[in-house]
């Protein structure tokens, strides 16, 4: 029976209830949330090239089981919900874009689409490259990993780390005035994987992590989250005390 409770999906839940592998029918009475990231993931996916129907079929369920989509980019969210100046940027540009996949039934892929599309998607992998180059300066301080290790354990130290969490955020949103209790989930899983990079030397986090990380910005206390990866952000998402989202 359904709570009503908002429910933000990741994008692979479209792809599910496009083929089948979750039923429309069991979650009719659910409120299901779409998001600017899932639209975003959407547009940059391989999956147009790859199997084009696959995509467009899970575009359609995108277009069809979400009760309400937040269309702020998650920055803008952020802001939005701290009374803060924000814009949608390209919300309705990327809806039209959806809109025409749903529209075109066949999709030719020439040597140029394929080549452009590929030197894009290439260009989004990179974004997240300075990050991992500055996780990277942080390794190459530690000294002894297995004292660091247990350091980074300690209840007290995972406080403190938490509050620097919070101050690097307040530096990159530019405010203070943020009530960072309204995004709990986002702030304490980006301190649990800023945490999990510092204690596990060979984990790395994609293009793909970080959308999974952003989309987590439109999940608020009292809403649930829902994914089927069950691979690194869902698992920090438990570590850190917050598997009570996870629907």
């Amino acid at each position: 029976m359904s709570t009503n409770t908002p429910i933000i999906c990741d994008i692979n839940i479209w792809y599910m209830l496009s083929d089948g592998r979750i039923l429309p029918e069991s979650v009719k009475d659910e409120q299901l949330i779409g998001t600017y990231i899932n639209g975003y993931e959407f547009c940059c996916t391989p999956n147009i090239l790859k199997d084009y129907n696959k995509f467009r079929n899970a575009v359609k369920a995108f277009k069809q089981y979400p009760r309400k989509y937040f269309g702020e980019w998650p920055v803008e969210y952020i802001k939005m919900l701290s009374n803060l100046k924000s814009c949608i940027p390209g919300w309705d540009q990327m809806n039209r874009k959806l809109d025409e996949v749903i529209n075109t039934e066949e999709f030719q892929v020439s040597e140029v689409t394929r080549t452009e599309y590929s030197r894009y998607t290439d260009e989004l992998a990179k974004a997240v490259i300075p990050f991992m180059e500055m996780v990277e300066k942080h390794r190459e301080q530690i000294l002894v990993k297995a004292i660091h290790k247990k350091r980074m354990n300690d209840p007290l130290v995972r406080v403190q780390h938490k509050e620097v969490t919070v101050n690097v955020l307040n530096q990159l949103m530019g405010s203070n005035n943020i009530d960072w209790g309204k995004f709990e989930l986002f702030v304490n899983t980006f301190d649990e994987w800023l945490r999990q990079l510092s204690i596990q030397p060979s984990l790395k986090m994609t293009s793909n992590d970080w959308n999974d990380l952003m989309n987590l910005v439109y999940v608020q206390p009292g809403s649930k989250y829902w994914t089927h990866d069950n691979k690194k952000t869902k698992v920090f998402i438990r570590d850190c005390g917050c598997g009570h989202y996870l629907f």
